[in-house]
């Protein structure tokens, strides 16, 4: 199901289905459940630490081997003092603003932690399936990411956390970039040490 017409959950929900169909079929589908990961890059890395927190959250979290939230969109810090007013100034707090609303539903599921997954319960980051952040100094969601990151670290759940100096939101992109092969060689090295 596709935002804006379906508002949060609906994403965390769809993605965390699929995982527990493929740990719970993964002798049918000819996979190996035991080594099952979810990835996702800005919006997507919010929707794959949306699905550590869900499945966290219906305490299965053992079927993910590893969540990786990539420069994700995953803390409300941006909106908050004194952070709204040094990164980026008031553009950046109107941009996180309107996400906001674009994600949360007008009725329904109240939480808001299935918009800002930095605001899960202590039992739910507890809970968490094992976590690798990877953002960039000049990302614009770094600072949602360290928070998430402080977070998961202080419950055990943090596995890897990489801070790519000089860069910016989802950098890696421009492979032609001199540098692109620092980002591959770390996502690398993080999948084959946990998974």
């Amino acid at each position: 199901r596709l935002a804006p017409e379906n508002k949060a959950p609906a994403a965390i929900f769809d993605v965390a289905g699929v995982v527990l169909h493929l740990h719970d079929n993964a002798t049918a589908l000819g996979i190996n459940g035991s080594r099952i990961a979810v990835m996702g890059e800005s919006g997507g890395g919010y929707i794959a630490a949306g699905v550590g927190m869900e499945l966290a959250r219906r305490n299965r979290s053992d079927v993910l081997k590893l969540c990786v939230p990539l420069f994700g969109q995953v803390s409300d810090i941006i909106l908050q003092p004194p952070y709204h007013r040094v990164e980026g100034g008031e553009a950046v707090h109107v941009h996180w603003k309107w996400v906001e609303q674009q994600l949360m539903p007008k009725s329904g599921v109240k939480d808001s932690a299935y918009v800002w997954i930095n605001r899960a319960s202590s039992n739910w980051l507890r809970s968490f399936p094992p976590t690798a952040i990877i953002t960039a100094e000049f990302d614009w969601c770094r600072r949602m990411c360290e928070d998430l990151g402080a977070k998961l670290e202080k419950h055990g759940r943090l596995v890897e956390f990489v801070n790519h100096p000089g860069h910016h939101h989802c950098w890696n992109w421009f492979m032609s970039h001199p540098q692109a092969d620092m980002f591959w060689h770390d996502l690398s090295a993080i999948l084959a040490k946990h998974l």
